[in-house]
C-alpha cells in the first residue's frame, strides 16, 4: 500500500492510501480463466473433471466475494485544526459499501502523535520494517490509543506524522519499535 498526500497545509493534512484489491481481483479472475481452460483443454472427458472444474469456480467466486467484501479500496485519513477546535477522522472505502468510518474525534481529545516502528520477518527470514502512525486521546479521563494508518513504509509515514502534528499543534512522540 502506497501513502498519498491529497493535502497539506498549516492546519491540515490529509491523506489516501491505495489497497491492491483491483490487482487483486484481476490476478484471482486471471487464474479462474487459467484454471477453467486447462480443465476444460484435458482430453479425459469424465465426471471427476467437471467436480474439479465446478469446485474450482465455486472456490474463485467465493475468493472474489471475501475479498470484495473484507478488503476496502482505500482508506483515508484528516487531521484539521480550525478556529473552533478541529477534528481528527479515519476511514475506509469499500467496494460494495460506501465507507466505514474507523476514527472520528475532536482535535481537543488529541494529547500527541507517534509513530511505531515494527520490523517483520518473511518468508526466508527476509526482514521488512514498516510503521503506523497512532495519536493517544483523552477520553474521560483516560488515555487511549487509536491508530490512524496501517502498516506503512516509514519513511513516508514519518513525513505524514510530522505535518499531521505541526498542523495539530501536537507533540510527536519518539519512534516506539517493535520486532515480530
Amino acid at each position: 500500500m502506497h501513502i498519498q498526500h491529497v493535502e497539506q497545509s498549516h492546519n491540515q493534512v490529509s491523506w489516501q492510501v491505495n489497497t491492491q484489491l483491483v490487482p487483486m481481483l484481476l490476478g484471482t479472475l486471471a487464474a479462474l480463466v487459467a484454471s477453467v481452460t486447462l480443465l476444460a483443454l484435458l482430453p479425459n472427458p469424465n465426471t471427476l473433471r467437471w467436480v474439479l472444474l465446478t469446485g474450482v469456480i465455486l472456490s474463485t467466486l467465493a475468493a472474489i466475494f471475501y475479498l470484495v467484501i473484507a478488503t476496502p479500496l482505500s482508506e483515508e485519513g484528516l487531521v484539521k485544526r480550525t478556529p473552533e477546535g478541529g477534528t481528527v477522522q479515519r476511514e475506509q472505502h469499500f467496494f460494495l459499501q460506501n465507507k466505514r468510518i474507523l476514527l472520528a474525534a475532536p482535535l481537543a481529545e488529541v494529547t500527541t502523535f507517534g509513530v511505531e516502528e515494527r520490523t517483520f520477518e518473511q518468508t526466508g527470514g527476509r526482514l521488512i520494517t514498516l510503521a503506523r502512525l497512532w495519536i493517544h486521546l483523552t477520553r474521560e479521563e483516560e488515555s487511549v490509543a487509536e491508530y490512524l494508518t496501517g502498516w506503512l513504509a516509514p519513511e513516508a509515514l514519518q513525513e505524514l506524522a510530522t505535518g499531521s502534528a505541526k498542523a495539530a499543534r501536537k507533540p510527536l512522540r519518539d519512534k516506539l519499535t517493535t520486532n515480530h
